[in-house]
């Protein structure tokens, strides 16, 4: 299996990355076959096993943007991943609208579905958070997609709550120069960089085969997360409520992190990179010459995702400071364990 973690971790915490696109055997795909609906009603059914285990289901429809304005996108549903363990996928392509008709949709995302579909016939699921990567693919109509981050259920414009599954995961494709900045830097840096572009909180559900890159890793020259070793555990996510910094642990990630303070010495500073907050209503955008550094995008200030936390016990005073998009906090606790007891929740 594929795996990659975060180069500036001290330890080597993988995350789960998924097989190449090369290696995996595809399921006979009849994608092909003629939507079971005419052309001018929504949704269409598309067939993609011979068997019928797996289908998947298409919806165009508008979306609003502040930047973009109203377009018009395809959203493609799974169905029969379920059965398998695997929550449902969906993918939302944005249209081009002068040069494809409302009924051409692209088979890429149908294609990714079989593939989703063999991989959990052998057992490999994904879920939140979790990342395929692969190389040069003409994936969604761009030869420059080399990962995708499966994101928690986005809200999608105008598509009936009828036929979209409870339990799902949004497929949000990074480019090549994207997913380094992701593999280096965390994906909140990246996801809060493709968010505010659309000035979309969290992030847009939608993909554009045209657009340009949204960040590179040029742009974060000089970043301290370059010099500070960063321990990374899927579901950690820290949030800021006006003076109060709490940190969010998902359970199964709580006992390699109180292994990880146990044996830290009592003034070990401890830095975790962390993941978007499924409550929050703003996040924190930095790079090398943004104004205001950091910059805040979403729709409200009442509770800010962070990218990272760092803590650093032992000092002559307490203080919190934002430092880029993440949180440094200085605590004059006598150890890691009291200070982490202080701080996470």
């Amino acid at each position: 299996m594929d795996k990659a973690s975060n180069p500036s971790s001290k330890r080597r915490f993988f995350l789960p990355i998924r097989e190449k696109i090369s290696s995996i055997k595809r399921q006979p795909s009849t994608s092909s076959s003629s939507p079971s609906k005419d052309e001018g009603s929504w949704p269409k059914t598309v067939p993609l096993l011979p068997d019928g285990q797996m289908q998947a289901l298409v919806y165009h429809h508008e979306i609003n943007s502040m930047v973009s304005g109203k377009m018009y996108c395809w959203t493609y549903i799974s169905k029969g991943l379920a059965k398998l363990g695997q929550k449902e996928v969906i993918f939302t392509v944005r249209r081009r609208e002068k040069t494809e008709a409302a009924a051409t949709f692209p088979p890429g995302p149908l294609e990714w579905f079989s593939i989703l579909y063999s991989l959990a016939q052998n057992g490999q699921i994904v879920d939140e958070f979790h990342q395929t990567r692969f190389e040069s693919s003409p994936l969604l109509d761009r030869l420059d997609v080399r990962l995708i981050i499966y994101y928690p259920p986005l809200e999608l414009q105008h598509v009936p709550l009828s036929i979209i599954p409870r339990e799902r995961l949004q497929a949000i494709p990074l480019t090549a120069s994207e997913a380094q900045v992701a593999q280096s830097y965390g994906v909140m840096r990246v996801i809060s960089h493709l968010g505010s572009s659309e000035r979309y909180f969290p992030v847009m559900p939608w993909i554009d085969r045209d657009r340009r890159d949204c960040v590179a890793s040029w742009q974060m020259k000089g970043s301290l997360r370059d010099q500070l070793p960063m321990l990374s555990f899927l579901g950690v996510s820290c949030v800021k409520r006006n003076t109060t910094i709490s940190v969010y642990i998902p359970r199964n990630a709580e006992p390699e992190i109180a292994a990880e303070v146990k044996s830290s010495s009592a003034t070990t500073v401890l830095s975790l990179d962390c993941f978007p907050y499924k409550h929050s209503d703003s996040g924190m955008v930095w790079h090398q010459g943004i104004t205001p550094s950091p910059r805040a995008y979403g729709t409200g200030t009442s509770c800010i995702s962070l990218g990272f936390i760092i803590f650093c016990p032992q000092q002559d005073l307490d203080e919190l400071r934002l430092m880029e998009d993440g949180v440094s906090c200085k605590d004059t606790n006598s150890s890691p364990n009291e200070a982490w007891i202080g701080h996470a929740s």
